[in-house]
Formats: C-alpha cells, structure tokens, sequence
C-alpha cells in the first residue's frame, strides 16, 4: 500500500492517539515497584541473582514453561522496575503495529480508536500494567501469529508458514489453555476444507492443498503440546491443586465473567448471530475471522469448566471479540439504518463505561496498594538505621498471611531480612513479622517461601503495627485496637476524596470474587488507607 499523506481528520486522530499512548504509558510507570500480588515470583529468583526456572508444577496441574523467562535476560541489564516494565512497554509498541497490520482495511480514524479501546479493556490493562501475568505474553504472541496466518493464506509461502508454527509454538508454551486458540482456529479449517460438500465426506486429498497443510501443522503441533503436558503431569500423577483453590460453582463463574466483561456476550451474541446467518443463506464460514471467534468462544467456554475467574483471563477473549465484532461492523455501518445506529451505539456506550469503570478501579487499586506499601518500607528501612540496626518487630494485626509474606518478600528485596525458617549465618534476621493468626506447623507464611511467620496475640511494647492498604478493617476496627494513639506513618489514597474509594470500589468490587491468596477480602472506609504505629 503506497504511503500518502494524512487528511486533517486523520491527522488529528494521529496525534490525539499519541497523546493518549504517551499518557497510557506514563501511567503504566507512575510509581511502579516490586510489590503487588504474586510479585515474590520475581524477588525471590531474578531480582535476588537466581535463575526463574520454566513454571512446571505437576502437583498443581500448571505447566507455562515460557512464562517469566524474559526476566532472566532483564536482570543481566537492570533490577529496577522501570527497567522491567520497559520491556512490556516495547512489546506494547509492537502490539500496537500488529494491530494496525490486522485493521489496515479500515481507516486511520477507525483503527486507532479500536486499538484505544482494545488497550483500555481490563484484561488488557491489567496484563500490561503488571509484571508477571501470562496473558500480556499470550496477547502479544496471539497478534503475530495472526498476522503471520492471515498473510499465509493471502500468499502461502514458507516463511509466513513458518512465522506461523513458530509463533503458534511461543502462543501454546506461555498459558496451558493457549493451545485452544490454536486448535479452535485449525481444526474448522481443516475441516471446511477438506470436505466434499457434493460426496457428504472428507477428501484426504485436499489436505495436499498447502493452506490445508499448514492448518494440519497447527493442529499436530497442539495435540503434541497436549500430549507433553499430560504427559508431564501424570509422571508424577495428575495434580489439580491450583484448580481446587481457585475454582468457583459454575453458576457464580458464570455471573462474574458476565457482569463483569461485557465483552463476553457480545462475542457470544456475534457467533450465535453470524452462525444464525451462515445457516439461513448457506454461506460458507470466512475461515480467518470466523475462526478466531470459534476459538475465542472456546478459550472462554474452557474457564467455564475449569471454573476460574479472574479479570485479566479473558485478555484474548476480549481482543479477539472488539477485532471480530468490529470486522463485520465498521464495513456495514454506512447501510444500517438510524434504528440500527442508535441501538449499537447505546450498546457500545454501555460496554465502553464498564470498561472505564472496571479499568479505573483496577489502576487506582494497583497504584495505591503500591505506593503505600513502598512507603512503608521506606519508613521501616529508615527506622532501622534510626535504631542503631536493631531487629524490628512488625505485628499485622489486620492483614493475611499472603500478604504477610508478599511484604517480606519485599523488605528483602530492599535490603531488610525478614526472619526464615532456614536462615543463613551471614545473613541473620532483622524483622521479626507476628500477627494474630495461628501459624503453620513449621512456622511458614505460606508453603512455597520459607519466611516465618509467629503467632501474637497482640501488639507488645516496642513492636511496630501495621496496616498494609489492603487488610479490609474499617476505621472503626482500627480505633478499638490503637485508641487515640497517633500514626508514625499514614498513608493517604490519591485522590484524596472521601468516600470516592468506597463507591468506586462497591460500584466495581462486588464483581470479584473473594479467592485464596488475592489480598483484598473487604471493602471498608479505611480501603487503601496505610499505618505504622509505634506501641509504647
């Protein structure tokens, strides 16, 4: 496609886009730092000089090997943050030139305000806005493959095939349930392919045919990522525990991905429709983009069974639903009529403010709960060099065992060592972390990291209290325990407004389920509030 130069319109549009990518990646960056939910995957091997080994765990059933080896590269260049997120911000870029490669039928203004939407989804914001989530992989890993096949079946040469395969590979090896994209897209196509619609079977010739081959190719390539895994797994007998924890009734799965994601059945209204259609006018299926929604529609019908919630599951779901809906969409917009243009604007209108309003919780949660967190640790990194480089004694009085252990996790990465079960001679302890919860059998936060975690019933002279952002007490619980005591350290939310918190998070919360080892479990006034008291 010959370059020409852009309209005013466009214009405008590009730069409005800029804008808002330059704003979009400021905010991914805004006070960024190691300590977020499951972030000790990353304290605890790249950024303490280990090795992250490939994720495989039969025992709980997780089999990601790919998953986080990026960061054994980062961590030759950089420990920081920043440097970290970078990499996800350059894949960011490329996600957007991936995008543009897949809309180019459209116009400028057309594609670059989808792309806008497609990045401020939930799924998408909160795969990109953290660190250790598969999804941002499996997102960008997904749009080449894509590409890479819509080329191939454009012009069948060896090096899309090839792309093809390769990223199909990276796709599948990133997120156990990636190899149902693959299949979903390769076996229809195999199938409307090769069958003789005259003789009512399949003709094994046609599978010759080199677009038929490379769908065949695809499809091995996830039966024998299948195989791997189970393979894997029941070498050590056929583990499920990761499920077991996570796992909701199906009923209450159903009603959070739905009220939640109304992306969801708007793919599931747009495939029961086209399919409606298809049937009604004896069409044939448009492989590429027909194929992508059966394979999104499976992905999604699979975190059904395995009845697994969480916002940022659903991160291709979401992609593939805004590229399919508005394939058929934007084209046909011109000859709907004013009935048709007002109804599919108020349906647009009213999944765009979902995602505003789910997205926006997500950011303000994520940045306060970081923020305050590092500004206690920052406090506590003081207070101990105020004491001489005495041992701290940290008592939770509100706060769960994980994220008790995530926060230890942490303190270690910024140069405190909180106590361990097994503890080095040249590295002794210097944060003593208690709370009144009963502890383990061996003393452990939680199996998977051996920090100590003491049981107390209450604070002890000397100790300092903590109420990390995310503990759930009220103010009131927090009255009753310090009385009148003032704070060594609080921590204000931003924006301080009251009561905006509350609102925003009971407009939005009450949508996630309360799963073991997520942090937050309740809303309350104090929700992102952070303290530290000295007890006397």
């Amino acid at each position: 496609m010959a370059w020409r130069k852009p309209n005013k319109l466009e214009a405008l549009t590009i730069s409005a886009f800029i804008g808002f990518l330059g704003g979009y990646i400021a905010i991914l960056l805004y006070r960024e730092d190691f300590i977020y939910y499951d972030y000790s995957i990353l304290l605890e091997t790249t950024l303490s000089g280990l090795t992250k080994r490939p994720t495989i765990i039969p025992g709980s059933g997780r089999f990601y090997p790919l998953a986080f080896q990026e960061f054994n590269l980062l961590s030759i260049a950089t420990n920081t943050a920043t440097g970290y997120h970078l990499y996800s911000i350059l894949q960011l870029i490329f996600i957007i030139i991936l995008l543009i490669l897949l809309l180019r039928q459209f116009n400028v203004s057309a594609h670059l305000t989808l792309i806008s939407i497609i990045l401020i989804t939930p799924s998408f914001l909160v795969a990109f806005g953290g660190l250790i989530y598969p999804e941002r992989n499996v997102v960008f890993w997904l749009l080449a493959f894509l590409v890479s096949y819509r080329e191939y079946a454009r012009r069948p040469t060896w090096r899309w095939a090839i792309s093809s395969i390769l990223t199909a590979q990276f796709l599948m090896y990133y997120k156990e349930t990636a190899f149902i994209l693959v299949c979903g897209i390769s076996a229809p196509a195999i199938f409307i392919r090769a069958y003789d619609v005259s003789a009512r079977r399949i003709d094994l010739n046609k599978l010759r045919n080199p677009k038929c081959a490379l769908d065949l190719m695809l499809f091995i390539l996830a039966l024998i990522f299948l195989s791997y895994y189970l393979l894997i797994m029941l070498r050590t007998g056929l583990g499920h525990k990761y499920i077991e924890d996570a796992k909701l009734p199906l009923s209450e799965i159903i009603a959070l991905y739905l009220k939640s994601d109304l992306l969801l059945p708007l793919l599931i209204v747009a495939v029961v429709g086209r399919a409606a259609f298809l049937i009604r006018t004896r069409q044939c299926p448009y492989l590429f983009w027909d194929g992508c929604a059966f394979a999104a529609l499976l992905y999604m019908l699979a975190y059904f069974v395995l009845r697994l919630f969480s916002p940022y599951y659903m991160a291709p779901v979401d992609l593939i639903t805004l590229l399919y809906v508005s394939h058929w969409l934007i084209p046909a917009w011109p000859r709907l009529s004013r009935l048709e243009k007002l109804t599919i604007s108020g349906v647009t209108a009213v999944v765009v403010i979902q995602i505003l309003a789910f997205s926006n919780m997500k950011l303000v949660e994520r940045k306060n709960l970081i923020s305050a967190q590092v500004d206690i640790a920052n406090f506590l990194v003081s207070e101990y060099a105020r004491n001489g480089s005495k041992s701290l004694h940290l008592f939770f009085p509100f706060s769960d065992t994980y994220s008790r252990q995530e926060f230890a996790s942490y303190l270690r990465y910024r140069g405190l060592e909180p106590e361990r079960e097994i503890q080095s001679e040249k590295q002794p302890f210097n944060i003593i972390i208690s709370s009144p919860v009963d502890p383990r059998e061996d003393r452990r936060c939680l199996p998977w990291l051996n920090y100590v975690c003491r049981q107390q019933d209450e604070p002890r002279s000397g100790d300092l209290v903590v109420v990390l952002p995310d503990d759930g007490a009220s103010f009131d619980q927090l009255r009753n325990l310090v009385g009148d005591k003032e704070p060594a350290l609080q921590v204000y939310p931003i924006p301080r407004s009251p009561g905006f918190f509350v609102a925003l998070a009971r407009l939005v919360r009450p949508l996630q389920p309360n799963l073991p080892f997520t942090g937050t479990v309740n809303i309350s006034d104090a929700w992102l509030h952070a303290f530290v008291f000295r007890w006397p």
